[in-house]
């Protein structure tokens, strides 16, 4: 006998982001709600300039992420 699992739909739960104006060492963005069990929490990281890097992602209880993908750096192209 084979007992079906029932398998919570996947929605969209949160966002949140920052823009500083200026260079920050760290960058806080608290989320908007709680997180619960079961929650995947994606981290889109950019910057404007070709110097700067991420050190590491953290969060408040001392959990540190890897990053899924490589870092890519791209120029935009100019037109005439």
């Amino acid at each position: 006998m084979s007992i079906p699992q029932a398998h919570a739909a996947i929605a969209y739960v949160q966002k949140n982001y920052a823009v500083p104006q200026s260079p920050q060492a760290q960058v806080t963005v608290p989320f908007t709600a709680a997180q619960t069990v079961g929650n995947l929490n994606v981290v889109v990281i950019g910057w404007n300039d070709a110097t700067s890097h991420v050190v590491s992602v953290s969060d408040t209880r001392g959990n540190a992420y890897s990053a899924a993908l490589s870092r890519r750096c791209s120029r935009a192209s100019t037109r005439r």
